[in-house]
This record gives structure tokens, C-alpha cells and sequence, in this order.
């Protein structure tokens, strides 16, 4: 590794008093600053070193610094120089994960301090001896991979479902069974992390764009998924998913993860000792049984009625630690919905999502599958009756045929039969949890336990994997109960971004007329006008690769309050210049009209351009 220069150290160091929690002395921060940066100077190289090693790197590290002219250095204390030593592991790491979340290790030159990762002490995080995960949908079954891979052991896994069929099975042509789920970057990448995406990939549609029909168009508008986000969108069915996170498991962790399903968790308590206490209810056995178990660590990945967040929310009342906050809002733009088995006819693409809308507010989405299949989901109100009303199989193909004609290609007289005897769903109601989403080293809550949306955008499942994806990194912190403070800071806070910017983007009426067809309108108009200047539109912004929510939510603010100015600018630029033109009409010593209309027409649209220009160099 590089020598790093003099200048260097001082700026870390700048950053170490900012960022360093206010426990850790100012010789403490010096003297990691020196230490942490130059690994030929660090004699700390296991978990056992002594006190003696710790102190002689710390007169090291001050000699280092005088040498340096660093201001204030006698200020040190030999008190600050015991506690810098006794917090001089942890410190380290805490800085070494402060600075890597500021993004320095984002560098595309390869990091002093990212290399220095691999090579300084290694703390192992204490590992519970039982962890019980409730929830076997892809969220638990992915997070105990992610355990197991950890060398974690002893991992129990509870469901109150029905175990899914394995890879390979016929029953996934069923859309009884299960919904399609599009998986973007962010779900690619957490698999991709967890080494089973070469497994999943295989059961994937390979979708590279949209084709959407909208009222009053003749012509369908089309989406390039590579031109828009740089990659395609890969869609499997979401029980398909499960079936091949559970074949991972049994192929190369069973050893170590044991998966129950029928099984359901009915309530929570934790005791004095810290450890959760669940009573389960047994579905399979003839009496129902129900038992209780006891574990040092519980994961809730229960889905949107979950019974760990219940239980832990109403327990953090009394406690006298963080309160955990959950909200549920009232959903004011209710739907309801049906999925229908299509099969795509030979004269269209297979790697397209086709969606229509019409007049009587009913949408179709239909993502396909592999094989020249696709499952549609209609949407519609809970009111429509003529959707209600739809018995037979005819009158679901003369229903198609009144509101969605380019979808009649695609229908099949089984499907259409299917359709009509299938009962209506409701979707989920928007609620969070956060941005406390842990209780203490016992209890860490992710995926849709925490964060619970409509699946229009295709948020759900894709955040569940990026929690799981945040955790494995937390997981790296001294102790167990950091680990989980570090996730909730982390992910607490997007766990509300991602449900109130889902909730903003599906309001009813004139509410979503502003959040969501403004903005997307405003964005497309100025992203045309002034490319580069402002981010794309908020669903195509979040798509990015490590874009978090909260960041986008900021950043856009900031975009459409730009935007409006602009317009608003240019509308009180054309009222000015209108009143001058008139006033300059009215001048009787000035006769020539086409003067007069020249001057005020050139003085308006040098006033437009000085604008502009003023307000996209501010940005």
C-alpha cells in the first residue's frame, strides 16, 4: 500500500473529530488517525493483543504527530491516553465504518482504507448460539443464507404456510400460487452478494422494457429498460424465488438451518435476560399443539402482519429503552385486484411488461415469464361492479374485449374461466416501522415487517433484499447490539422514506395529481430542456444503483423547487414583458409599430435567457 502524505492524515483527521462519538478523547482520535491510516505502524494484530502493544502504538502515533507540527498535541492527557487505549479497538472500527458510509471507499481508484480493511484486526462478532427467524418467505429465507454464510449455526426458521414447490415444478405456471415480482439492481446485486443469483437467474424472465396503452393514444408508448436504468428487470414468480432460496439451503446449509412451515407465531414476550420467548402454534399436528421456544436472537421477516412487530412495539412501551414507532395510514385510494394466466402470441416480444388503462380506472399489468408465459394483474375498485359481475368465462372475454381489445390475443378459454372463478384480493395497506426497527442485541425486524407498500413500483421485494444486504454489512461491528443500532441508523429511516414516498406517489385525486403527474411532467419537460442538470424522474432516479431512498426524496425536493421557480420565473419574466411592450406602444414620440415589437420581443427572450442561465449555474 501507498505511503499516505502528511495532508492526508491531517484531513481524516478532521473528519475522526467530526465524526467520532463524543466519548472517545481527542488523543484517542490522533492517534488512530496516524495508526489507522499506516498499517506498518499498527501493532495490533489480533484480538489478543495486550495493553502494552496498544500503549507503545500510541506513543508511536503521538511521536508521529509531533513530528508533524500538529497543533495542541501537549493538550494530551495521560488520562486521554488510558482511554484512547482502552477504546482503541473499537474506535478503530468505528471510524473505519464512519468513513466508508461517507463514501470514501466509493473512490474508483482503490482505498487506502479499504484495503487497510482486510489487513488490520479482525473482530469476530459474537454469535448467538440459537437464532430464530419467523417468516419463510424470500426475506427469512435469504437473511439465514446470509447467517449461515456468516458461520452462524443453529438457525431455525418458522412459517405459518404451506411449504412452496422447488425449482423446476409445473405448479408455477399457476398464478394461483403466486404473484410476479420484478427483481431491479438493488435485489440483483443482495442475491448476487449471497451467491445463489446463478440459481434464481436461470427461473428468470429477462424483461428489457414496457409497452403501455393509455386512453386517447392510437399507438402504445414503449420503454426501453436498458436506455432508462442500464439493465434489464428479471421477473419470477415470487414462490419460485422462495423454492430456490430453500433448495440453496438444503443443498449447502442444512447443517446449520432447519425450516418449519405450518407453523405460527402467535406472540412474543422478552425476558429479564434479554432473550425472546415466541409461542408458536403447531397447524400440522392433529391437536394443534402449541409450544414455546426461547432464543438470544429473533428475526421478524413476518411480512405486513407481522406478529414480531406487534409484539415488540407494544413491548417497547414499557421498556426503558428507544420506543419502536409504527404507523399505518388509512388507505384513501383503495383497489382491489385479480391475476389471469396469459400466454404471449408469436407476433409479440417476450421480454416486454405490457400494461393498459381505462377510462373506468382499470389497470392491467401483465409481466412475463419464461416460456412465452405472463401473469397479469388486474387492477380495479372494490366497487366495479361489472368486474364483479363477470361469472363465465364468455363475460371475461367480452369484458377484455370492451375495456382491453390488445390484450384479446393473449387470452385463453381456460384462462378466461380461471379469471372468473378466482376470488378478489385486497393489497396491502401502506405502514412502517422506524426509525428504530431493533431491541437491543435480541431483535432485529426487515423487509415487510418494517416497510409494507403497494406492489405498483416494485419497491417491496427489492428493499427486503437491500435490508438484507445492509445487515450483513452491520453484522461486521464489534458486538452484536452496535450491529443492530448501526442497521437501524441505517435502515430506520428508509424504512419511512419508502412508504411515505410510495404513499405520496398513490394518492387519490387532486393530492395525486400534484405528487405524482406534475412532477413526472415537470421532470420530463426540463430533463429535455436542461440535460444533466436535473435527475431523472423519482421512480426512474430510484432505480439507480446506490441510491437510497431518503437521498432521492432530498435530492427531487430540491429538483421540482428548482423547476417551479423556473416556471414561475418565466411566467413573471412574460408578465413584465407584456406591460413594457404595452407601455412602449403607448410612447407617442416613438411611431414605428414593428420597432416597438422587435425591442419588446428581444428584450423578453434576453430576459428568459439570463434567467435560465443564472438559475441552472446556481445548480
Amino acid at each position: 500500500m501507498k505511503p499516505i502524505t502528511s495532508w492526508k492524515v491531517l484531513l481524516i483527521q478532521l473528519l475522526l473529530l467530526g465524526l467520532c462519538n463524543d466519548t472517545f478523547a481527542f488523543g484517542s482520535s490522533l492517534s488512530i488517525t496516524t495508526g489507522f491510516l499506516h498499517p506498518s505502524r499498527l501493532g495490533l494484530r489480533t484480538r489478543k493483543d495486550t495493553r502494552s502493544d496498544a500503549a507503545k502504538f500510541m506513543s508511536q502515533s503521538c511521536k508521529t504527530l509531533s513530528k508533524m507540527n500538529v497543533p495542541n498535541l501537549q493538550m494530551i492527557s495521560e488520562k486521554q491516553h488510558k482511554i484512547g487505549i482502552q477504546n482503541l479497538a473499537s474506535t478503530m472500527f468505528a471510524v473505519q465504518d464512519r468513513i466508508l458510509t461517507f463514501g470514501v471507499s466509493q473512490s474508483s481508484q482503490e482505498s487506502p482504507i479499504e484495503e487497510l480493511k482486510e489487513q488490520s484486526v479482525q473482530y469476530e462478532n459474537s454469535k448467538p448460539s440459537k437464532t430464530v427467524i419467523v417468516g419463510v418467505g424470500p426475506a427469512g429465507l435469504a437473511t439465514a443464507i446470509m447467517l449461515a454464510r456468516r458461520g452462524w449455526s443453529n438457525i431455525t426458521i418458522f412459517d405459518k404456510l404451506p411449504r412452496p414447490p422447488l425449482s423446476g415444478s409445473q405448479e408455477w405456471g399457476d398464478p394461483e400460487r403466486s404473484y410476479n415480482i420484478g427483481l431491479d439492481i438493488k435485489g440483483q446485486n443482495a442475491l448476487k452478494t449471497l451467491e445463489v443469483w446463478d440459481r434464481v437467474e436461470q427461473h428468470c424472465a429477462d424483461v428489457k422494457g414496457r409497452m403501455d396503452w393509455i386512453p386517447g393514444s392510437k399507438n402504445p408508448q414503449r420503454v426501453d429498460f436498458i436506455q432508462k436504468f442500464g439493465y434489464s428487470i428479471k421477473v419470477i414468480q415470487r414462490d419460485c424465488l422462495a423454492g430456490c432460496l430453500l433448495e440453496e439451503i438444503q443443498d449447502k446449509y442444512a447443517d446449520k438451518i432447519s425450516v418449519h412451515y405450518n407453523v405460527e407465531c402467535q406472540q412474543v414476550q422478552w425476558s429479564k435476560n434479554g432473550h425472546a420467548r415466541l409461542t408458536m402454534l403447531d397447524k400440522t399436528s392433529v391437536d394443534r399443539g402449541i409450544f414455546e421456544i426461547e432464543t438470544p436472537f429473533l428475526v421478524g421477516a413476518d411480512g405486513a402482519n407481522s406478529a414480531v412487530r406487534s409484539n415488540l412495539v407494544e413491548s417497547s412501551k414499557f421498556d426503558h429503552g428507544e420506543e419502536v414507532e409504527y404507523v399505518k395510514y388509512e388507505d384513501d385510494n383503495e383497489r382491489v385486484y385479480k391475476t389471469i394466466s396469459l400466454e404471449i402470441p408469436e407476433n409479440f416480444r417476450d421480454d416486454l411488461d405490457y400494461s393498459a388503462v381505462c377510462l373506468d380506472d382499470i389497470i392491467i399489468d401483465a409481466l412475463p415469464l419464461k416460456g412465452r408465459r405472463a401473469i397479469a394483474v388486474v387492477l380495479f375498485r372494490p366497487n366495479n361492479q361489472k368486474i364483479l359481475q363477470a361469472k363465465t368465462g364468455k363475460e371475461v372475454h367480452d369484458l377484455f374485449a370492451s375495456y382491453f381489445p390488445m390484450f384479446l390475443p393473449f387470452l385463453t378459454a381456460e384462462s378466461c374461466d380461471a379469471f372468473a372463478r378466482k376470488p378478489v384480493h385486497k393489497l396491502p395497506t401502506f405502514q412502517h416501522c422506524g426509525p428504530v426497527i431493533h431491541r437491543s442485541n435480541t431483535t432485529v425486524m426487515l423487509g415487510d415487517a418494517i416497510h409494507t407498500v403497494k406492489p405498483f413500483f416494485g419497491f417491496g421485494i427489492n428493499t427486503a433484499l437491500d435490508d438484507i444486504f445492509w445487515l450483513d454489512r452491520c453484522l461486521d461491528s464489534p458486538t452484536l447490539r452496535q450491529s443492530l443500532v448501526r442497521f437501524s441508523e441505517k435502515r430506520g429511516h428508509e424504512a419511512v422514506a419508502i412508504v411515505e414516498i410510495s404513499r405520496a406517489l398513490d394518492r387519490p385525486g387532486l393530492t395525486g395529481l400534484c405528487n405524482f403527474f406534475l412532477p413526472m411532467l415537470l421532470d420530463k419537460l426540463f430533463e429535455d430542456l436542461l440535460p444533466g442538470v436535473f435527475a431523472p424522474n423519482l421512480l426512474t432516479y430510484l432505480r439507480a444503483p446506490g441510491v437510497s431512498f431518503c437521498e432521492a426524496r432530498v435530492r427531487k425536493r430540491m429538483d421540482h423547487a428548482a423547476q417551479l421557480s423556473l416556471v414561475t420565473a418565466q411566467v413573471a419574466w412574460g408578465a413584465y414583458a407584456a406591460k413594457t411592450y404595452s407601455h412602449l406602444l403607448a410612447l407617442k414620440s416613438l411611431t414605428s409599430h414593428g420597432f416597438m415589437m422587435k425591442f419588446a420581443s428581444a428584450f423578453f427572450i434576453s430576459m428568459q435567457a439570463v434567467h435560465t442561465w443564472m438559475v441552472s449555474t446556481t445548480l
